[in-house]
């Protein structure tokens, strides 16, 4: 399982200013 690490989160916000 992947741990929502703050990386993750900070992809998400790359990939949502999308």
């Amino acid at each position: 399982i992947f741990l929502f690490s703050p990386l993750v989160m900070y992809c998400i916000k790359k990939y949502s200013t999308k």
